[in-house]
């Protein structure tokens, strides 16, 4: 009799151990699940961020096509009084703008530096 108790105390652990392990898996693969929503939600608002830097990007060179096509009919495209049209150009619309080889003063200074202060206060 006493091998008979061990042996249906053993079965009750089996079944026990066999739905918990199973509970287990379902709010893993649930977890998996949440996790993978997250992860797509996160992408698909860095792929409408993309977009809106693209056409951020077009607007912005809109500013200064007619500068730089004047440029090129004139063979003066490179030239350091073209660069500071452009970035003076882009610098009225609000923009904080440098030229690539730094040799313009930087147009929007103000705006940088608020930005670098409230970086340094959070």
């Amino acid at each position: 009799m006493k091998n008979m108790g061990k042996q249906k105390l053993f079965i009750a652990a089996g079944v026990l151990l066999f739905i918990v392990s199973g509970c287990g898996k379902k709010a893993e693969e649930n977890q998996k699940i949440l996790q993978y929503a997250e992860v797509r939600e996160e992408y698909s608002e860095k792929e409408q961020m993309g977009e809106n830097r693209d056409s951020d990007g077009e607007s912005i060179a809109e500013l200064y096509r007619d500068i730089y096509e004047q440029a090129v009919e004139m063979g003066t495209v490179g030239e350091l009084e073209v660069t500071r049209r452009m970035v003076e150009r882009i610098g009225e619309h609000g923009y904080a703008v440098v030229d690539e080889e730094n040799q313009i003063d930087i147009v929007g200074s103000e705006q940088v530096l608020r930005f670098c202060r409230s970086v340094e206060e959070a």
